[in-house]
């Protein structure tokens, strides 16, 4: 571990999957060391009797019975803590009492029963708007009329959540990701029904429908864009085009570019304000993925591409590559595509020959770049000879040995790529 961290001695690498092994090695050991410091007091304390306390990662839920104890189990973790230069964080510290149920239980319920109600679609009176009406054949040959009304309101949406989040006292951040999660599946409910016609609406109310959904999700994203957060958010917009694309959902060009507009203009909006912080946040690059799934007709213009990256030192090997994904081989970002190359060289460049393979950035950033079919076979071979391998024949072989290393530049499955990111979470 010392010499992936160039000997550093303090902490433990942070991303490597193995670091959690050892994280469970070293927070075993302190709460062993607690329980039997307890055990010895000249008030023993048991733990399962007098106290308990249940540990998930590095998150410690202590149950107890009186003060005295509770002082006493977090005074001895913060004594075996130390010891590992790790402390507790008082600011995260927060007491229940019974019943024990946290505010942020209390606005999932909420936040449940009011998606519910806006956007689950119900079977309406004869008061229904006529453009959510549609007369229909009965088995028996009979006109009847069958009423689907939609409640969905955006505005509405927005107010009755900001109260729910004040009410409950809780952050965005920690409701987000429930909240789209449940947004995606309130929208598939919705999708399926349609297609099968188990509910009766008009295109026009079909996509007023989207439409307002969309208002209310780009919202919830603004507030606190996170991975987690886009992967939601990138999924419910690849649920919702792939519905918008079939023509016995929607066939009307206006109704269709009214949804595509919307994703378009709400994904050019988050990519501005990143562009007015002065940096790029890396989880908006899955929405310029998501923003390629619309078609030729909503590609970004070069320069409006390059202004939303405010200085060449924002092009890292993330950006690098989905730029790369993006523009493909498209004539229109020749100057965009040139720009790349130029930045990716300067990388190589600045960092001394011998330590090039000792920045992963680097190392990765050469095997997708070998293996991109949008660079050409010349760049390709510049990169190879910046590391010594000047041998035509050997350069071929490298090139051609593998056609996805990173990055999986063709055959692309937005959908199934989405879902495998989704199966990664953890907690």
């Amino acid at each position: 571990m010392r010499n992936l961290n160039y000997n550093e001695t303090h902490g433990i690498v942070i991303g490597p999957e193995f670091s959690r092994i050892f994280a469970e090695i070293i927070l075993q050991n302190i709460d062993r060391k607690v329980s039997d410091e307890l055990k010895r007091k000249n008030r023993p304390l048991i733990n399962k009797t007098d106290y308990e306390v249940l540990r998930y990662v590095d998150d410690y839920f202590v149950f107890y019975n009186d003060d005295n104890t509770k002082e006493s189990v977090l005074s001895s973790f913060r004594h075996h803590l130390k010891d590992f230069k790790l402390y507790l964080n008082d600011s995260k510290t927060i007491p229940f009492d019974r019943p024990i149920i946290t505010e942020v239980t209390v606005a999932k319920q909420k936040i449940e029963e009011l998606l519910k109600k806006y956007l689950e679609v119900e079977v309406a009176d004869e008061k229904a708007p006529i453009e959510e009406t549609q007369v229909l054949d009965s088995d028996e040959g009979e006109t009847i009329q069958k009423l689907n009304r939609i409640n969905i309101n955006s505005k509405k949406l927005i107010i009755k959540f900001k109260t729910i989040i004040r009410e409950s006292q809780v952050h965005y951040r920690d409701i987000l990701n429930y909240t789209l999660s449940l947004i995606e599946r309130k929208l598939a409910k919705f999708l399926k029904q349609k297609s099968k016609g188990e509910i009766v609406i008009s295109e026009k109310a079909a996509a007023r429908y989207l439409f307002e959904l969309l208002e209310f999700t780009f919202f919830l994203y603004s507030v606190s864009p996170r991975v987690n957060t886009t992967i939601r958010l990138c999924r419910i917009l690849r649920r919702l085009i792939e519905f918008v694309k079939e023509e016995k959902n929607i066939n009307t060009f206006d109704l269709k570019h009214l949804i595509y507009k919307k994703i378009f203009d709400e994904i050019q909006l988050t990519m501005k304000k990143n562009r007015s912080t002065g940096r790029f946040q890396m989880e908006t690059l899955y929405l310029l993925i998501a923003l390629r799934e619309l078609g030729r007709e909503y590609w970004l213009a070069e320069d409006t591409l390059m202004s939303y990256f405010p200085a060449e030192d924002s092009l890292n090997y993330f950006t690098i590559t989905v730029l790369l994904f993006y523009i493909e081989n498209k004539k229109r970002y020749n100057q965009l595509r040139e720009l790349i190359k130029e930045t990716i060289l300067r990388k190589f460049t600045e960092i001394e020959k011998g330590n090039r393979v000792k920045h992963t950035e680097l190392v990765l950033l050469l095997f997708d770049c070998i293996s991109c079919p949008f660079i050409d076979e010349s760049f390709k071979r510049k990169l190879l000879t910046l590391h010594d391998i000047k041998d035509h024949d050997l350069q071929s072989k490298i090139i051609g040995f593998r056609k996805f290393w990173g990055t999986k530049w063709t055959e692309f499955d937005f959908g199934k790529e989405l879902d495998s990111k989704l199966s990664r979470e953890v907690y």
